[in-house]
């Protein structure tokens, strides 16, 4: 814990006007650099687990407001006197590629409507309904997504005005069965 509260110290600048060097004329090798800017709040987080398993202390520059909104970035930060180590160690990190973002028609990037992120997949599989218990399905061609931050599934094209005529039916149903239930209540009640 004395460590996160010296580490939020020093990222906030406490005691250091952005010099390389302390009060006392000798270099600061406690002052915290950053190694890696405009991280998504993952790999940042990915980053730091590489440099903590070498023994390098790492932290994370708006790591909470970087998981709670998609715009914010996240910078890995290291002590000054780490940094040649950590750069040499996060240069032989082979993160994943980047799939190019799903464009729409109008040559935009997609976005998941729930969370706003870009990493988004073709999805292929079981889609949701409007009536429980039923469950749909959907090819590649069929215009599904996938959001891969977190996992939510849409559709990008509008509704056909046939989609509304099984949730039709089945209200047909039901409201026949109440009507013909209620007139045999009636009957009967007569017959008593």
């Amino acid at each position: 814990m004395k460590f996160a509260a010296r580490l939020r110290g020093r990222a906030a600048g406490a005691g250091h006007p952005g010099s390389v060097h302390s009060g006392s004329g000798r270099p600061d090798f406690d002052r915290l650099v950053p190694i890696r800017r405009d991280l998504g709040v993952s790999d940042a987080q990915m980053l730091r687990g590489v440099l903590e398993a070498a023994g390098i202390h790492a932290a994370l520059a708006n790591e909470n407001m970087g998981s709670l909104h998609y715009v914010v970035a996240t910078d890995l930060l290291v002590r000054a006197g780490d940094e040649t180590r950590a750069r040499d160690i996060l240069a032989r990190v082979a993160t994943m590629p980047r799939p190019k973002p799903l464009m729409d028609e109008d040559g935009e990037p997609r976005a998941c409507p729930t969370c706003g992120s870009e990493h988004l997949r073709v999805y292929a599989g079981p889609v949701p309904t409007p009536l429980p218990g039923l469950r749909g399905s959907a090819g590649p061609a069929d215009g599904w997504f996938q959001c891969l931050q977190c996992a939510s599934l849409f559709s990008d094209r509008p509704r056909t005005r046939f989609s509304a005529l099984p949730l039709a039916l089945i209200w047909a149903a039901t409201l026949g069965s109440a009507t013909l239930g209620l007139i045999w209540l009636i009957n009967w009640l007569k017959w008593l």
